[in-house]
C-alpha cells in the first residue's frame, strides 16, 4: 500500500492506493513504477532519473523507518505501508 503525504499528495491528488510489485522488487523498482504511474511526481518528489527521490523526500516504511535514497537497493516486505513524504516544509 502506498500513501502520499504533502507534496506528493498535492501534485497527484491521490491519498492512498494499493500497489503490486514482484517479491524481488526494490525501492528503486517501486519508485520507477510510481514515476510511470504519476509522472507529475518527477521533478517534484522523484528525481529526473525516475528511480530515486529528490533529497528532501523519503519513503517511510510503516511509519517506523525512513528509507533514504542510499537504501533504495533494499526490498519492501509484503504488506508494508509505504508513506511518500517530504521531510522539509515551509513555514
Amino acid at each position: 500500500m502506498i500513501e502520499f503525504l504533502g507534496v506528493a499528495r498535492n501534485v497527484t491528488g491521490i491519498r492512498k492506493f494499493p500497489i503490486k510489485v514482484s517479491e524481488q522488487a526494490t525501492y528503486h523498482d517501486v519508485t520507477r513504477l510510481l514515476s510511470e504511474m504519476y509522472p507529475t511526481l518527477v521533478g517534484e518528489v522523484i528525481h529526473e532519473s525516475g528511480d530515486t527521490f529528490i533529497e528532501s523526500n523519503v519513503i517511510s516504511r510503516n511509519g517506523q523507518q525512513m528509507i533514504r535514497s542510499e537504501q533504495f537497493h533494499q526490498q519492501p516486505a509484503d504488506g508494508d505501508l509505504l508513506l511518500v513524504m517530504s521531510i522539509l516544509a515551509g513555514g
